[in-house]
């Protein structure tokens, strides 16, 4: 995860992660991942670059979560 280009795929051709497609996505998704981190352990999240504070990106997070329910 430390490796992936976290861009705009249209500026940045190299980017392995964009943003999602609007702003309801990428709440939903953060709020997606506050629930998993109160129910698990975040191993590791992606810094977002700069040129990500503009736009709608979201982090990637790996999370361990318990198989018990």
């Amino acid at each position: 995860m430390r490796e992936l280009v976290i861009g705009d795929p249209g500026r940045a051709p190299a980017a392995d992660v964009g943003p999602v497609i609007d702003e309801e996505a990428q709440a939903m998704l953060q709020q997606h991942v506050e629930r998993l981190s109160g129910e698990g352990d975040i191993l590791y999240r992606c810094p977002l670059p700069d040129s990500a504070s503009k736009g709608t990106f979201v982090a990637p997070v790996a999370v361990e979560v318990s198989a018990d329910p």
